[in-house]
């Protein structure tokens, strides 16, 4: 494979990241994009539209007693659909190699017809980690630049990564004790764009947990919100883990594991804390073993894009109903149609669920009829009981 790795660093200007258990600094010229099954993807923003649609990705490690061999071969579609497997064709022999001090294997794999796939298996002992590259070309002059932006970009940034092997290497600093505990709860309204050209009003509801011991958690927590089990969550590299100082009596300072930092000011005329776009009150959570009576719903639709040449659209719906006996039911469906010139489909699925659910912790927690289980906060508001970001339609 003509492609070999370039092992020196090159300097770095950002402050230090984490996702999974990756420890990175941002690469200038590309943009961290989406985070899906514990990949995150980054897109080119070069330059004069060079490598315009190359990306790269990182991906939290897996346990793997096997080889990289296996593990490479296991994990070949980690970045595309599982269907895809048969795109893939190995390019020349793969370079046993080292990447921030660790064994390591690397492959290049023509995808299809006009892309080009570097693929980097990671040894970490009895967990393994896979790195991407992805480049498309039409001609050589684009196989050339793609090959180019590889060598020189992305092979350097691959070899500064870190890797957490214990809890002493998370970027999340040691807490220390606050006077902050307590659920704090905020909302803002979103104009979001939908393909159809429309646009949607929706709520995003907001959860602070704090916690005496100088711990934050954004969101539901899953140990609850009277006490955090820090080992536990960091354990799984949860980025909603937090923690946080005071800097006086108005101003609070949050590191979360991933490092990102937040600041939150004191409004002396709301008295709330608000990160100058949401106001956050201080909430009750619902006592241990409360009953509910009522139910939550959701409903959305999508169309296609009008001049598209296509009509309808997707449509999705749930419910919920909780009973006072700590018993649940919901139903989902979901349907898509589309008509078009010459033709159309339409699809549509129904599910039901069944079980029971507690009230424990701040937390709602239901186990359906497969064992299955799921927690949200659950919180009385001023407008009612809120169970993750709807509210208990009661009876």
């Amino acid at each position: 494979m003509a492609l070999l790795l370039i092992l020196q660093g090159t300097p770095l200007q950002a402050e230090e990241r984490q996702f999974a258990d990756i420890i990175y600094t941002p690469l200038s010229g590309w943009d961290g994009g989406r985070e899906r099954d514990g990949t995150k993807v980054f897109l080119s923003d070069l330059p004069d539209d060079r490598c315009d649609i190359c990306r790269f990705y990182l991906s939290g490690s897996r346990a793997h007693q096997g080889g990289l061999a296996s593990f490479l071969d296991a994990n070949l579609t980690r970045f595309e659909d599982p269907g895809d497997r048969d795109r893939f064709t190995a390019m020349g022999p793969h370079s046993d190699i080292t990447i921030a001090g660790h064994p390591a294997r690397m492959q290049g794999y023509r995808f299809g017809r006009r892309a080009l796939y570097i693929l980097i298996a990671i040894d970490l002992g009895d967990r393994k980690s896979l790195l991407g590259f992805r480049g498309n070309f039409y001609d050589d002059d684009d196989l050339r630049e793609v090959g180019d932006v590889f060598a020189s970009q992305i092979a350097p940034f691959f070899n500064t990564l870190e890797f957490v092997t214990n809890p002493d290497d998370l970027l999340l600093p040691a807490a220390t004790p606050g006077n902050m505990s307590g659920v704090w709860w905020g909302w803002r309204q979103r104009m979001m764009p939908a393909i159809d050209g429309t646009l949607n009003l929706s709520i995003d509801h907001q959860v602070l947990t704090f916690y005496a011991d100088g711990h934050v958690y954004r969101g539901a927590s899953p140990t609850g919100v009277a006490t955090m089990d820090r080992d536990a969550i960091a354990g799984t590299f949860d980025k909603n883990l937090g923690v946080y100082t005071h800097q006086g009596a108005r101003q609070i300072n949050i590191t979360y594991l991933d490092g990102r930092r937040e600041t939150l000011n004191w409004d002396r005329s709301e008295r709330k804390w608000t990160d100058g776009d949401i106001l956050y009150q201080e909430v009750t959570p619902l006592s241990d073993g409360s009953p509910l009576d009522g139910g939550v719903s959701d409903f959305s639709y999508t169309g296609f894009t009008p001049g598209s040449g296509i009509d309808g659209g997707a449509a999705s719906a749930s419910s919920t109903t909780f009973f006072p006996d700590g018993t649940f039911t919901g139903e989902s469906f979901g349907s898509v149609s589309a008509t078009f010139s010459g033709g159309g489909v339409t699809s549509s699925n129904t599910s039901n669920q069944r079980g029971r659910y507690e009230v424990k912790d701040g937390l709602l927690i239901m186990t359906d009829q497969t064992g299955s289980t799921t927690a949200e906060i659950i919180l009385e508001t001023g407008d009612g009981i809120l169970i993750g970001d709807q509210f208990l339609e009661q009876e």
